[in-house]
């Protein structure tokens, strides 16, 4: 093999690991936002069953609601 065909396929070599790379690392944040939005769902669920409204209408902050006041336990 000639020097040429060394460089390219030295060349070629670094490419595919910096491909695999980040390949890897797009699944891995993939993986850690879909496990945090999945959390988020879950908390929301246990809110809403625990008798509290979360509304945000119109990118307004969002507006905390009581919808059944006998679930939720209010420490006073």
């Amino acid at each position: 093999m000639d020097k040429t065909s060394k460089i390219f396929l030295c060349i070629i070599i670094l490419l595919a690991l910096v491909i695999g790379y980040l390949v890897y690392k797009v699944n891995y944040f993939k993986n850690g936002y879909l496990k945090a939005a999945n959390a988020l769902c879950n908390q929301t669920k246990l809110l809403e069953d625990s008798g509290i409204e979360i509304i945000s209408e119109n990118n307004n902050p969002p507006q905390i609601h009581l919808k059944d006041t006998n679930k939720v336990i209010i420490e006073q």
